[in-house]
């Protein structure tokens, strides 16, 4: 679309509202409970007072008297935390039922290493964090959602909740609602808190153990204590120049120890249906995934295989537990420090600013890596494959170029196609390939491991105050950035698997060697499939893979990234019955909101070559290098106009909000 063309984004939200006498007399405790939070001051005037009465409630930037509102809101209070011993502000949320667990430390494969709330299930994009009515940012530049591990959880005062209503007053990632973090930012002199807790349990599954005895697995037995969670924060506040400042600082330090699957009796093992005939049955067992160890391997047939230390191959298939690797709870070390200050210069102009700093380096592993059945074929002049294997693969109806037509009983009526010829780049040779699809883990190269670095830093700035006659502004400008440093380990190679398996005999010496180093040594190193580092992947017989060739296979991928967010915010409030604007069969007063907001999103997120191509066994994609960024200018206007009071119905009013968004990019504006 042309400049002079712009397309509009508007989001329209209006609501007509019956209060009922439940939620008001519901928000007159919590109404009470607030008086607690305003600044003291033994010589505040009546007006002063009027104005303190009044509350913002998450939802709405209109100041109330009291929390009736359109939109439902569930408010949780700081103690809470402290009486669950709760050192994540996710934990507690994840209790309520309209939040969807999502990310957190009992994540552990794909984790992103975040701390996520997810409201509706609408996923954690579509719900907005605030910690202090402003912008909780984003903590990934490739999950770009706002992380909880930024909130000081020893210093909340309470939650608010609000599911649904808000997108007209915050924007479109406010859709499933909004969490809005109320932090104790007066505090009046020195705070420690510590707490060393775990997770006790008793093993006593006997129908877990009964499946493990079967399959003689190892379990755990009787009373355990792990899991330990090691927290220490500090806090100061103090009140300067007869309480028209304030200044509070706070530092924290957390500890997460891990948890496999395996410390527990019911988590030993992957509980699932056994297969009979092809199909899942009642019965349950220790089941796995078929990519194993020492490895299950399939044809073209219908036939599956298994080795022996004599390098042969016999039916059958072995499931993978994969317990003992995959976690529980994932371990975790994160670090928080920040402060807030508020200096009142006078009613009209009241200055405040936010600093926040975090640190999180958390880990996360599943089982080996290993060919995925990555590799589909093997050639079939390998020296590795015996003669007996080399029967069973190379034969007809299972080379490359057939395709083979079973009856109902899995046995060969038919064979169409003919075996495709191959062409050895060295010797001029022809040779065929076969149907042959590994399913192994790569037990000597131990558990994929994935560590996550972030660290991010979020300020803020701002001016607010009364300017007489009923009017309020607030101004403010937040500035957030998150880095990202992801390290991968024990990772395979797609490429350099098939490379390891393309084995050939040396023509010098007759040993086993990688087709892939013959191409580099005779045709030079920048010839086509050339490595003159390949060592051949011995998964013929059991115990013949080598140390050199489980490293040549392994790769370190890694993602890095930012993410920056700058957001300027002005609003203003006016009291239309200080103007003589209001409805006359009510005396509640009504209100108008109007602002703008200039947001900008930047990302910088750069995967390595491994991530970028999908050369990674078991990952499953290809990971895309992102530079971009978003401009949002936004204009929202809201309206709270009580029209009835205490005439036939207790409340009858009017709600409504408005919001345009224009977006742009460098390439696009809409």
């Amino acid at each position: 679309m042309s400049r002079g063309g712009q397309r509009l984004r508007a989001v329209v939200h209006w609501h007509v509202c019956l209060c009922a006498v439940a939620l008001i007399t519901g928000s007159q405790s919590l109404a009470a409970t607030l008086d607690e939070f305003r600044p003291p001051g033994d010589g505040q005037r009546e007006e002063e007072r009027d104005a303190a009465s009044q509350i913002i409630v998450t939802g709405s930037r209109i100041p109330r008297t009291d929390l009736t509102a359109v939109s439902p809101v569930t408010t949780v209070e700081g103690e809470e935390f402290e009486v669950q011993g709760s050192t994540n502000a996710e934990d507690v949320l994840n209790q309520l039922p309209q939040v969807n667990p999502s990310q957190g430390e009992f994540i552990s494969a794909g984790a992103s290493g975040l701390a996520t709330v997810d409201l509706r299930g609408l996923g954690p994009g579509r719900t907005l964090v605030l910690m202090n009515g402003h912008r909780l940012l984003p903590g990934d530049p490739r999950f770009p959602v706002p992380d909880l591990n930024n909130v000081p959880t020893s210093l909340i005062r309470r939650v608010e909740v609000l599911t649904g209503g808000a997108a007209a007053v915050y924007g479109s990632d406010a859709v499933a609602g909004v969490v809005n973090f109320i932090l104790d930012t007066r505090l009046d002199g020195f705070r420690i808190d510590g707490q060393l807790s775990g997770y006790q349990h008793n093993n006593r599954d006997k129908f877990a153990q009964d499946l493990l005895d079967r399959r003689q697995l190892p379990y755990p037995k009787g009373s355990v204590f792990d899991g330990q969670r090691k927290t220490v924060s500090v806090a100061f506040g103090r009140g300067l120049f007869d309480n028209r400042a304030h200044v509070t600082l706070y530092g924290g330090y957390r500890q997460i120890d891990a948890i496999s699957q395996d410390q527990r009796d019911y988590s030993a093992c992957p509980i699932t249906a056994k297969i009979v005939d092809q199909r899942p049955s009642s019965i349950l067992e220790c089941g796995g995934p078929i990519v194993s160890y020492p490895g299950n391997y399939f044809d073209n047939l219908g036939h599956t295989y298994q080795i022996t230390a004599e390098r042969t191959f016999v039916p059958g298939m072995t499931r993978f537990n994969f317990a003992p690797w995959n976690l529980t709870q994932r371990p975790d070390r994160r670090y928080t420090a920040g402060g807030f200050a508020n200096v009142d210069f006078s009613k009209a102009v009241q200055a405040y600013a936010e600093v926040t700093a975090m640190n999180d380096r958390s880990s996360w592993q599943i089982g080996p890596s290993g060919d995925f059945t990555n590799t589909e074929t093997i050639n079939c002049d390998n020296p590795l494959l015996s003669n007996q294997q080399r029967s069973l693969i190379c034969r007809a109806g299972n080379f490359i170029g057939e395709t083979p037509i079973l009856d109902r009983d899995g046995n060969l009526v038919k064979v169409i196609g003919s075996p495709t010829p191959f062409i050895d780049p060295v010797t001029g040779a022809t040779y065929f390939r076969a149907g042959l699809l590994i399913a192994r883990r790569n037990i000597e190269g131990g558990s994929i491991e994935d560590d996550l670095k972030h660290k991010s830093i979020r300020l803020l700035g701002g001016l607010k105050g009364d300017l007489g006659r009923g009017v309020n502004y607030d101004a403010s400008y937040l500035f957030g950035r998150a880095t990202l440093d992801r390290q991968y380990r024990n990772n395979l190679s797609i490429t350099r698997l098939g490379r390891a398996l393309d084995v050939v005999s040396d023509p010098s010496t007759g040993e086993p060697i990688c087709r892939s180093v013959l191409i580099a040594r005779e045709l030079g190193p920048s010839a086509a499939d050339a490595d003159s580092d390949c060592v051949p992947w011995d998964v013929f017989a059991t115990g013949q893979v080598t140390p050199q060739s489980t490293a040549y296979m392994t790769i370190p991928p890694s993602m890095r990234g930012s993410f920056e967010e700058q957001v300027g915010n002005a609003n203003a409030t006016v009291q239309l019955d200080r103007w003589g604007i209001g409805s006359p069969w009510s005396d509640e007063a009504s209100a108008i909101n109007v602002g703008a907001e200039y947001r900008k999103d930047a990302v910088h997120f750069d995967p390595d070559e491994f991530s970028r191509v999908g050369d990674i066994a078991g990952f499953g994609e290809e990971v895309f290098p992102i530079r971009s960024s978003i401009d949002t200018k936004e204009i929202f206007a809201e309206a709270r106009i009580p029209l009835v009071t205490g005439k036939l119905v207790r409340r009858f009013a009017f709600e409504g909000g408005f919001r345009k968004s224009w977006y742009s990019n460098s390439r696009s504006e809409f």
